[in-house]
């Protein structure tokens, strides 16, 4: 269509919208697939909606209009023909009105749906806490709402992460409104949910694996997929080791063999001014989810874990009053701003 006004009409009538609501109803489709055909969207029009197949043809012969019938509308072989030719008439010898009655049900639904609609956008701007794939935080306000609304936003997380609605199906809603913890919500599509006393958190693992780089004492180091990058640099200022920012680290000048890498089972760590301990019981301690760790890289010297980005430095690497000489570490990306943002998922 050429120009903002233009518009395209179609011929749908009222018996397409009966088979189409009984095509979607068999199909086991949601509310807007029982709502049928529009009469409008975008530049799509459908004038004929409110007349019957038969009262069009009536016109057209009336008025020795001609027109194309398509072969196969006559085919059985299609679902929707077979709805047209056999099941209609079955159901017209229970209720000869019932076609009638569908298409009242379905401007009914149509309403119910804009309804709906509009209940979910004004739940998903109340809810929404952080909305930046792979990962999409929302109070636990969404688990509480009917069914039909937590699908809504549920097909709008979907759609945030570029999944479409192929794979989406109300066992996954059920799920996430009735189960806590970690629920995989479509397996081998690596998309995830994890619900918390107060959040419920999307996220996609698409891309993050198990990774080691190694690193020197300067330079800026990208990490696998979505992670982003950490910068490396030396520093001679001890007053900037006194900060709040643990996206940012300070360790005293190590020689040593020194990598990033992710964590790992069985990872041990000492935190500054505390006793060693398993990685594991340190981010329990420090409250982060369990989805989130798996994305916290780590800064390894000689086999010790010397910093846990947005979390820690490690006692035994430790800024002394003596040392002159300092590492700067930073964690740059969306990821280490939601670390920052701790108010967004501690419980």
């Amino acid at each position: 269509c050429s120009g903002k006004k233009a518009k395209v009409a179609l011929g749908h009538n009222a018996d397409d919208v009966v088979e189409t609501y009984l095509f979607n109803l068999i199909r086991g489709g949601g509310l807007a697939g029982l709502s049928s055909i529009p009469a409008r969207k975008d530049y799509v029009i459908r004038p004929l909606l409110l007349l019957w197949r038969s009262e069009i043809l009536d016109y057209l012969d009336r008025k020795n209009i001609e027109f194309v019938e398509d072969t196969t509308n006559l085919l059985h072989i299609y679902t929707r023909n077979k709805i047209r030719h056999k099941l209609i008439p079955l159901m017209e010898k229970f209720n000869p009105q019932v076609k009638k009655h569908i298409v009242q049900s379905v401007e009914i639904l149509s309403s119910l749906s804009e309804t709906v609609k509009s209940n979910v956008q004004n739940l998903w701007d109340d809810a929404l806490l952080y909305n930046k794939p792979p990962i999409v935080i929302f109070t636990n306000k969404i688990k509480h709402a009917p069914l039909a609304i937590l699908g809504g936003i549920v097909k709008k997380v979907l759609q945030v992460f570029n999944l479409g609605l192929a794979d989406f199906d109300y066992k996954l809603v059920k799920r996430i409104k009735n189960e806590r913890g970690m629920i995989d919500l479509m397996g081998k599509r690596h998309f995830y949910c994890y619900i918390s006393s107060s959040r419920i958190f999307f996220f996609c693992t698409q891309g993050l694996e198990t990774y080691v780089i190694p690193v020197n004492h300067r330079g800026t180091y990208d990490l696998p997929g979505i992670i982003g990058s950490v910068k490396m640099e030396p520093s001679k200022n001890i007053k900037t080791v006194i900060h709040k920012d643990e996206t940012v680290g300070y360790i005293r000048h190590t020689v040593g063999e020194m990598v990033i890498r992710s964590p790992r089972r069985g990872d041990y760590f000492h935190p500054l001014g505390a006793k060693k301990k398993r990685l594991s019981r340190y981010f329990i301690d420090k409250g982060i989810p369990r989805f989130l760790r798996s994305f916290i890289p780590l800064l390894v010297i000689d086999g010790k874990i010397s910093w846990v980005a947005g979390c820690g430095i490690s006692e035994e690497f430790k800024v002394r009053q003596k040392d002159t000489q300092v590492l700067k570490i930073t964690w740059n990306n969306q990821l280490a701003n939601l670390i920052r943002r701790s108010e967004l998922w501690k419980k």
